[in-house]
C-alpha cells in the first residue's frame, strides 16, 4: 500500500479541457502529489469531454444508478499521461440543468453524489478527501454518512511516522477544502464547517483570513474555522511557461538570457510601432489592473519616465483603466503599446512574446490571493514589480541596492505613488547593469515548480492525520 490514499474532487472544470488556474492546479497538483508517492484518484466532471478516446478514457460499460431521486450517470475512467493518477470522469444526463433552473437536483450535485457513491463501491476508501469549488456536496457526503467499514490505515514509508498500535473501528477521511473565491452561500459555510482544513493559495492571504474581525465579510464566513485555514503558494504551469520547450522564443534563450532578451525586445519594438533603442527599459502590463493602484494620475507619471510600456489587458475587464492608457498613447505612441486581443490563444501567444522582450513585468491587480502562475515572467528574466499581497508577497522578496539581493519590487496595493516609487526604484538598479544581471538570474533561477507546492500540501495532510490520530505524532 502507498503512504496515503487522496480523493482529488473537481467539479469546476476539467483538467484535460480546461484553461483555467483551477483546471491547471488539479492537473499539475494530482500529478505532483503522485510523484510523491502518493495513491491519487481524480475525480472530473465529463460535461466537458467531447472525445473521451483522444484522451485515454474508456466508457463503463455499466453505467452508475443513482436513486433518490432516480439517475443514471456516465463513468469514463483511464489515467494521466504516465499513468500516475487514476482518473474517472462522471457524465450526468444532459437533461439535468447546472443551473437548478429545472425542478430536482443541479449537475454538480448529481456529479457529487455519483462521486460518493463510486467511492462507496470501493474496498479502498480514501484517507484524505481534497475538494475544490463545485465538489463541496462531496465533503459533506463524507462528513454526514457514517463508514460501513474499517477505513484501511496507510502503511508507513520510510522516515515517516507509523499508525498507532491497537486502533480499532472506522475512522473518517480527512476531509479538505481548496477555497478560491467567496461565495456567501449556505453550501459553503457548511462546507467550511466541516472541513478539517481549508487550503488558500496564499499563506499572507491565509493569514488575513484567520485575522479578519466578523464584522468583514470574510471574517463573517471564515471565522468560524479561521484556525483550520492554512496558505500554501501555487506552482506555475512548467509546460507552457517553460523557455527551454517555448516556441516563442529563442531555442538557446537561457544560454544567454541577456542577448537573446535585447533581440526579442528589438524585435518587438519594430512589430508595435515603438522607438528601437536597447538600453532603454520596457516594462510589461499585464492585467487584470486594479484602477486604484494604477491611476491615472499614476499612469500619466510612469509616461514621464525614460521607458516603454507595453500593455497586455482584456477591453471589457480592464475598460476603466484603459480609458486613461489609450489617452497617454495617443500622445506617446512611441513610447506606450496596447495589445487586448479578444482570442484568448492570441493574447497567450503574444504574453510569451512579450515576456521574452520585457526587462520588469509590472502587476498591478486587484487585492485577493492571486496565483503563482503570475510569477511565469521570471522564467523569462522580466523582473515583477508587484503589490505586496498574496502571492506576489508569499514569494517575492525587495531588492536590496546595498547588498544585491532580492527578487523584485514591492508595493502597497491600492497606492498610485507607492507603485510608481517600485518603478521608479526598479529603474535605478536597471541603471547598473551589474545589479540588473545578478537580478536577472535569481529570477530565472527561482523555484516556482508544482512539485514544492505539493510537498507542502502532503505535509498539511500529514498534519491533519496526526490530529485525527490516523499517525502517531
Amino acid at each position: 500500500m502507498k503512504l496515503l490514499r487522496v480523493l482529488y474532487v473537481t467539479a469546476e472544470l476539467s483538467p484535460f479541457t480546461g484553461d483555467s488556474a483551477l483546471a491547471r492546479e488539479s492537473r499539475f497538483l494530482s500529478q505532483e502529489m503522485a510523484q510523491l508517492g502518493l495513491d491519487v484518484t481524480l475525480m472530473v466532471p465529463g460535461r466537458a469531454m467531447t472525445d473521451p478516446d483522444s484522451m485515454g478514457l474508456a466508457r463503463r460499460l455499466t453505467p452508475l444508478v443513482l436513486s433518490d431521486p432516480d439517475r443514471e450517470v456516465t463513468i469514463y475512467e483511464g489515467a494521466t499521461p504516465g499513468g500516475r493518477v487514476e482518473v474517472i470522469a462522471i457524465q450526468v444526463p444532459d437533461e439535468i440543468d447546472q443551473t437548478g433552473v429545472t425542478p430536482g437536483e443541479t449537475a454538480d450535485e448529481t456529479f457529487c453524489r455519483a462521486v460518493h457513491a463510486l467511492i462507496d463501491q470501493r474496498d479502498d476508501p480514501p484517507n484524505v478527501v481534497l475538494a475544490s469549488h463545485g465538489g463541496e456536496g462531496v465533503l459533506t457526503a463524507f462528513a454526514t454518512t457514517e463508514p460501513t467499514e474499517r477505513m484501511p490505515l496507510p502503511e508507513p514509508a520510510e522516515g515517516l511516522p507509523s499508525p498507532p498500535a491497537g486502533e480499532q473501528g472506522a475512522r473518517p477521511a480527512a476531509l479538505v477544502f481548496a477555497l478560491r473565491r467567496f461565495e456567501e452561500s449556505a453550501q459553503l459555510v457548511e462546507t467550511l464547517g466541516h472541513s478539517d482544513l481549508v487550503m488558500v493559495p496564499s499563506s499572507h492571504w491565509a493569514q488575513a483570513l484567520r485575522e479578519a474581525p466578523d464584522s468583514h465579510r470574510a471574517g463573517a464566513l471564515v471565522g468560524p474555522v479561521a484556525q483550520r485555514v492554512r496558505g500554501v503558494t501555487p506552482g506555475i504551469d512548467s509546460l507552457e511557461w517553460n523557455p527551454r520547450r517555448d516556441s516563442s522564443v529563442a531555442a538557446d534563450f537561457l544560454a544567454d538570457p541577456a542577448g537573446h532578451k535585447a533581440r526579442h525586445k528589438e524585435t518587438l519594438q519594430r512589430q508595435l510601432g515603438l522607438r528601437v533603442t536597447p538600453r532603454l527599459p520596457l516594462i510589461a502590463l499585464v492585467g487584470p489592473v486594479d484602477p486604484t493602484s494604477l491611476t491615472y494620475t499614476a499612469a500619466t507619471e510612469l509616461s514621464q519616465r525614460n521607458i516603454e510600456l507595453v500593455v497586455l489587458a482584456n477591453r471589457q475587464r480592464d475598460h476603466e483603466t484603459l480609458r486613461g492608457l489609450d489617452r497617454l498613447a495617443n500622445q506617446s505612441s512611441t513610447r506606450i503599446a496596447i495589445r487586448t486581443p479578444d482570442d484568448p490563444h492570441d493574447a497567450r501567444t503574444f504574453e510569451h512574446t512579450l515576456m521574452a522582450a520585457a526587462d520588469f513585468a509590472l502587476f498591478a491587480p486587484p487585492p485577493g490571493p492571486g496565483t503563482l502562475s503570475e510569477l511565469y515572467c521570471m522564467h523569462y528574466g522580466a523582473v515583477p514589480i508587484a503589490p505586496r499581497s498574496g502571492t506576489f508577497a508569499d514569494t517575492l522578496v525587495e531588492f536590496d541596492s546595498v547588498t544585491a539581493t532580492g527578487s523584485g519590487f514591492l508595493f502597497e496595493p491600492g497606492d498610485g505613488e507607492h507603485l510608481v516609487a517600485a518603478v521608479d526604484r526598479a529603474l535605478r538598479v536597471y541603471a547598473r547593469p551589474g545589479s540588473t544581471s545578478a537580478l536577472t538570474g535569481r529570477a530565472i533561477e527561482m523555484d516556482l515548480s508544482w512539485q514544492t507546492a505539493a510537498q507542502r500540501y502532503v505535509n498539511l495532510f500529514l498534519e491533519v492525520l496526526r490530529e485525527k490520530g490516523q499517525l502517531a505524532a
